[in-house]
Order: C-alpha cells, then structure tokens, then sequence
C-alpha cells in the first residue's frame, strides 16, 4: 500500500528568512505570518517552474517559526521540499540542484507583495 501512495523521492529544508526592516510588519500583524508561509509555497513552485519549464507540483511540509522575545521577534520558514513534482499527468520530474539566489529572488517578490498588499 505505501508504495502506491508515496513516492520515494530526495527531499531537502529549504528555510526562508525575512529583513529586520520587514518584520514589524509581522510583529503586529500576525496574521501577516500565514501570508509569509504562502509566499514561500509561492517562491518555491515558480522556481521549479523556472527549473523544469513544465507546471509541477512539489510535496512541501511546511511550519511557520516566530522565534525570539517582542524585542527580537524574528519570524522565518522552514520547509520540507521534494527534489521535484509531479505534472498533471502524474510524471515526477527530478530537481537535483537548487539556484539559492533565484529562489530567494522568488520569495522577496512574493513577500514584498504580500506585504505592500495585505497591510
């Protein structure tokens, strides 16, 4: 049965962080913060976009991580990510390496986005 529902495929953590300049905007607006999770999610399937010019779908588990008192609130991402996705046709395809700097390009956009729109 586990071998039909779950593909056996490479994972990794991928964490995304944000500015200090940004993160008042999450210290009082907390709800803010499920946006910023959304924002990663976002980043993470226009790279494998980017990374195998086809519509896929990555398996990602992710949690939201506020951690620090009021004074140093500093709220980040940790996701757990497949080495790839499936198509709309069930096809897994393989993303082995990962452009740092693209999927951090990816995330300021999603998140100044975000922030500009939802404050």
């Amino acid at each position: 049965m586990r071998e039909k529902l779950i593909l056996d495929t490479p994972h990794r953590q991928v964490v995304f962080t944000i500015p200090k300049m940004l993160r008042i905007f999450f210290k009082y607006k907390r709800p803010l913060l499920s946006s910023l999770c959304l924002c990663g999610r976002e980043a993470l399937v226009k790279y494998f976009k980017a990374s195998t010019r086809k519509e896929i779908t990555p398996g990602i588990i992710a949690v939201i991580q506020s951690f620090g008192s009021r004074m140093n609130f500093h709220p980040h991402l940790h996701f757990l990510v497949t080495e790839g996705g499936t198509d709309n046709e069930g096809r897994f395809h393989k993303v082995t390496s990962f452009n740092d700097s693209l999927l951090c390009r990816f995330f300021i956009d999603w998140t100044c986005f975000s922030v500009y729109h939802f404050q």
